[in-house]
């Protein structure tokens, strides 16, 4: 029994820092709106609309890649990620 409680009890500890998590995360997306709305605007004046949405997408691409190349997610096995453990499985 005090098994059970103790599962429910952490239950809604989780559920309290997500709701806290959450709140903090939608809090910093509220932020970076205003401030992304700030850097676009001089830009696409300079650049203009159609030259900046181009210069933002090889940007991203070039963070992408280089994020794909310089850390450890190349060398995940998803296969083995989303099976689970291969050696578990066998026995």
């Amino acid at each position: 029994m005090a098994e059970l409680a103790d599962k429910h009890t952490f239950k809604n500890y989780l559920f309290f820092w997500t709701g806290q998590l959450f709140s903090i995360l939608n809090t910093l997306v509220m932020i970076a709106s205003p401030i992304g709305a700030i850097i676009s605007g001089p830009l696409s004046e300079l650049f203009g609309v159609s030259w900046l949405y181009f210069y933002c997408a090889i940007f991203g691409i070039i963070i992408s890649i280089s994020i794909y190349m310089f850390t450890s997610l190349r060398h995940v096995d998803f296969d083995k990620e989303l099976n689970g453990n291969t050696e578990i499985n066998k026995k």
